[in-house]
């Protein structure tokens, strides 16, 4: 039995060509890959949701501060599961709230209008007695 072992890489598709030249024909039974588990240490409040963004261009690597808490970390920590990742759909748009209809938006126009004129009468009146 062989074992192969590959640098990390960040490909959908891995090729990987064995040079045999002259000797006898390879039987290659079975090929298996596998990744080490990888553990995030967080501090998660109950109620609250939270995203976990994989595979992103735009992701930079975290800058640990873990080393200043060596001695406050328990040496258990409760590991969570990941439940089923579906996508997130995208936002649909929402439909406005309607206070008014619009029949009645003009009866409260026109009687903006008609107070607003009212107004303006008493005022030319009282302008006019002075």
């Amino acid at each position: 039995m062989f074992h192969l072992s590959l640098p990390l890489l960040n490909d959908s598709v891995i090729t990987v060509q064995i040079y045999n030249e002259d000797n006898p024909p390879l039987d290659i039974s079975s090929i298996t890959t596998a990744q080490d588990a990888e553990q995030i240490i967080a501090y998660l409040d109950s109620g609250k949701s939270y995203q976990l963004e994989m595979m992103s261009a735009d992701a930079q690597p975290p800058r640990y501060d873990l080393v200043n808490f060596k001695d406050s970390i328990p040496e258990n920590i409760k590991q969570i599961g990941v439940s089923q990742i579906v996508p997130i759909p995208a936002l649909g748009t929402v439909a406005p709230l309607i206070l008014f209809k619009n029949s009645w938006l003009w009866v409260v126009l026109a009687l903006v209008l008609i107070v607003l004129a009212l107004f303006t009468i008493r005022l030319t009146k009282e302008v006019g007695k002075h």
